[in-house]
């Protein structure tokens, strides 16, 4: 069983993925200022930043779901981050973030983000600049084992359940574990949309075709 350390546990997204990796098999231990609220199997009641090596020692991945909001607030993403990857530098953990849509490239060259562009809300500007430089900054670290998860545009917490998120995250961990590079190519998600979408469509056009050059006599015949 792979050993999961969940930090900042108690927001929304962090409750989620603790709940999927509960629900997969992980042995998960939350770490929160506040009161359990998550379905861990072990909490610990710290603040991050008081967070040491010898808290984190033996997990296989650390997930920094750490969130701040408001201005005064916001340079946390780069002090919070610098933080946990001090801490785990040198080690075996693979340390993944939570990060934001903002980061996410819109060319293949990778030389422009979603930040950038012209339709990016200016609400939503100081935070994805702040999570960008926390960003930049872990980039320039060659010491620990990282990934950066950026959720889509539109994730919704408190939306549908889809398990893309908390997937995304535990392969990472599994990959992680066993030394085995993680790749999710586009072309494989686009193609296992395509499929989904045509099944749906056969199975849901089909039935009424068929039942549309029935006679209504005909029907009522057949249960």
């Amino acid at each position: 069983m792979k050993k999961i350390a969940i930090v900042a546990a108690n927001g929304k997204a962090a409750k989620k993925i603790i709940a999927e990796a509960v629900n997969r098999g992980f042995d998960v231990t939350g770490f929160g200022r506040k009161e359990n609220n998550t379905l861990a199997q072990h909490y610990v009641q710290k603040d991050l930043f008081e967070l040491t090596a010898e808290d984190l020692n033996g997990f296989d991945a650390v997930v920094d779901a750490f969130g701040a909001w408001t201005e005064e607030t916001l340079p946390q993403h780069s002090t919070s981050l610098k933080h946990l990857y001090d801490i785990l530098s040198g080690t075996d953990t693979r340390l993944l973030i939570v990060g934001g849509a903002g980061s996410l490239y819109v060319n293949k060259e990778h030389t422009a983000t979603v930040m950038e562009g012209a339709d990016f809300s200016d609400a939503f500007k100081p935070l994805a600049s702040a999570m960008g430089k926390a960003l930049g900054e872990l980039r320039e670290r060659k010491n620990v084992k990282w990934t950066y998860i950026s959720p889509a545009g539109d994730f919704q917490a408190d939306g549908e359940r889809s398990g893309n998120l908390a997937g995304t995250i535990l392969s990472a961990i599994i990959c992680a574990a066993i030394h085995m590079k993680l790749v999710i190519s586009p072309l494989v998600m686009l193609s296992a949309a395509g499929v989904s979408m045509g099944i749906g469509m056969f199975f849901g056009i089909y039935p009424d075709s068929k039942a549309a050059h029935l006679s209504p006599m005909e029907c009522l015949r057949h249960e």
